[in-house]
């Protein structure tokens, strides 16, 4: 019972300290979010690389790429937070890494200028995203 009180404890002030994150880092996490779904989106239409499925809405498919891509940034955000990085460093490692990436991706499969436009779109979104993601983490 004792132990039951201590882990209600625990779930109460966890939700109780999130409910004080403001709601500026909340919109801008979730901004940030969707500005990554639209450079996936814009990508994967000029790439022509969606599924048929994609092709007919590619705003819940690029919304899926992009909550995909968030979980992975928000693992290595988490992870460079503990090893002590700064939400700078954290977004220019994870820019880096999708830059280098999409240029390997681009050397096997060429791609039209206006996909390489929309392209780079990415790294900058995943970065925005890591860097949003990083101060709400640390607010």
């Amino acid at each position: 019972m004792k132990r039951l009180l201590v882990l209600d404890g625990f779930i109460f002030s966890f939700f109780s300290m999130t409910a004080m994150a403001s709601p500026e880092a909340e919109s801008q996490v979730a901004l940030a979010k969707n500005q990554l779904a639209e450079a996936f989106i814009k990508g994967g239409l000029l790439t022509d690389s969606f599924t048929e499925k994609a092709r007919n809405n590619p705003q819940a498919a690029g919304q899926e790429i992009a909550n995909s891509m968030a979980q992975n940034i928000d693992s290595l955000v988490v992870q460079g937070i503990n090893n002590g990085e700064s939400c700078e460093s954290i977004s220019n490692r994870i820019s880096q890494g999708m830059t280098k990436a999409m240029e390997q991706g681009q050397a096997d499969h060429p791609i039209s200028p206006a996909a390489k436009k929309a392209a780079a779109k990415v790294p900058l979104a995943a970065a925005n995203y890591a860097s949003a993601q990083c101060a709400y983490l640390l607010e």
